[in-house]
């Protein structure tokens, strides 16, 4: 049997050369092969993937490319302006119009990749094989001063065998622009989802960024987040996710210009037999701007959690303002959490930093509560909800919010009928 890395990359390497099409990203998906095929792909002696295995893929997700077709279920819109895309194809006739201020631009080979020199920042290899198979996809695209309404990113996986799509998102803003962007992933069976998501912002662009995953448990889900703020931007990040058998997020965020403020926050939530790998880097190349990412975890049953937060701070990014905190609950002993911090620093003159706790719930807490009639599940489950109620009481939207509580409340439920 071959090894599983070995076998994913002929998988990968293969789908990629089966590309024929003649278009406007030919040169990008050629460019992407090329270094796919220099490029190894994750195993546990490869630091980064150190904790997530992919053997998961060995069933054969990219042997088969899920129908863009499919018939599904759209679940209710958060947000009135939304994109439907189902197996990674846009599906116009379930999408909406967009608010005045923004223009959409379908990626189908018709027209140039925009921010092209990304595709040198695109971590490899699930990023480089979505470039190297890139056929569709959309530009979300901010005029200047514009304050469009929030809008919808929907993307549906679904497929009865295993098989891959495809996601791709370029968001810009332009001067003085500001926008509310949700990025939500939905889907049922074994599919896996390897997206890519690319924002820039320009000199004072303000961001709220949403990112939810809730696919089933038989999903996989690798995705790549890569972020340009402008000068005197804001961005604010939330994430919000539940495991599945192989979910990966890198997310990079990469400050070239001065008084950039970035806020990254998220929670992450592992039941059953669930794998949620967070790697998060942020690279300070420019004096004077600051960033703070907190990120919180809950591991329930024999679920596992993985944690990488790494500031960057480059020579001559003087008066940077930086902290990172990773917060973990165990809420059953099979359960898994490695985590790790890592501050990287090449100047003197900079604040940093980084922390990360493990631990179980309070005792005395829960028996507390057991003593006000409540059992001890309900009990776990109260204190659960209020070790991640910090990330969406600041939540700027209570549209989100609200939808998120009784998403939450139905996760942690699962993992109060198993017990």
């Amino acid at each position: 049997m071959k090894l599983p890395h070995l076998e994913v990359k002929e998988q990968a390497l293969a789908l990629a050369r089966g590309i024929q099409v003649q278009d406007a990203f030919s040169t990008v998906r050629a460019n992407a092969l090329q270094k796919l095929e220099n490029t190894s792909f994750p195993h546990r002696r490869v630091e980064a993937w150190k904790y997530t295995n992919v053997v998961e893929l060995q069933k054969g997700h990219l042997l088969q490319t899920a129908d863009g077709n499919a018939a599904v279920d759209v679940p209710t819109a958060i947000f009135p302006h939304r994109l439907v895309f189902i197996n990674g194809v846009f599906n116009a006739a379930a999408s909406s119009t967009l608010p005045e201020g923004i223009t959409l631009t379908r990626l189908e080979g018709q027209s140039e990749l925009p921010h092209q020199e990304l595709e040198e920042e695109l971590p490899a290899p699930f990023a480089l094989l979505n470039s190297a198979t890139l056929q569709d996809g959309v530009h979300i695209s901010v005029a200047p001063g514009a304050q469009p309404a929030p809008i919808e990113a929907l993307f549906i996986s679904t497929a009865s065998a295993p098989a891959h799509c495809n996601t791709r998102l370029h968001v810009s803003l332009a001067n003085n622009s500001k926008l509310t962007l949700l990025e939500r992933y939905e889907g049922a069976g074994p599919v896996l989802t390897n997206a890519v998501t690319n924002i820039v912002g320009a000199d004072n662009s303000a961001l709220v960024h949403y990112r939810l995953q809730t696919e089933n448990a038989e999903s996989a889900h690798i995705g790549s987040v890569l972020v340009l703020p402008g000068a005197e931007s804001d961005f604010k990040s939330y994430q919000l996710m539940h495991g599945s058998a192989l979910r990966r997020n890198d997310v990079r965020t990469i400050i070239n210009h001065s008084n950039a403020l970035v806020n990254m926050k998220g929670v992450f939530i592992g039941t059953g037999n669930t794998h949620t790998d967070n790697q998060l880097t942020m690279e300070h190349r420019v004096p004077n701007s600051r960033s703070n990412m907190i990120y919180k975890g809950m591991a329930a049953d024999t679920s596992t959690l993985v944690f990488n937060g790494s500031i960057h701070i480059h020579p001559g990014a003087y008066q940077t303002v930086a902290d990172l905190t990773n917060n973990n609950l165990l809420l059953n002993r099979g359960a898994t959490v490695n985590t790790k911090p890592e501050l990287i620093i090449y100047n003197d003159d900079v604040e940093c930093s980084h922390g990360t706790t493990c631990g179980e719930l309070d005792h005395e807490a829960i028996f507390f509560l057991r003593t006000r009639g409540l059992n001890e599940a309900q009990a776990e489950k109260i204190l659960s909800l209020a070790f991640i109620n910090e990330v969406l009481l600041e939540m700027p939207d209570e549209n989100v919010a609200d939808w998120a509580r009784p998403w939450l409340n139905a996760v942690l439920a699962k993992q109060e009928d198993a017990e």
